[in-house]
């Protein structure tokens, strides 16, 4: 549950980014990024820490 959370969150800022203009694009992209790395960052810990989510086989 949630990493299709983290999924979707993380396609919805994509979403979003791809449809202003240029400026806007850029500060958001730059923030998308860093949400980007936390989120991939919080996974992996949570993957690592996590003896059960090992087992679900994540396909990402």
């Amino acid at each position: 549950m949630a990493v299709s959370f983290w999924l979707l969150r993380i396609l919805t800022a994509f979403h979003i980014h791809f449809r202003l203009p240029p400026p806007v694009k850029v500060t958001l992209g730059i923030r998308n990024t860093q949400f980007l790395l936390k989120s991939l960052g919080v996974l992996l810990y949570a993957y690592k820490t996590i003896p059960a989510l090992e087992e679900l086989d994540l396909k990402l």
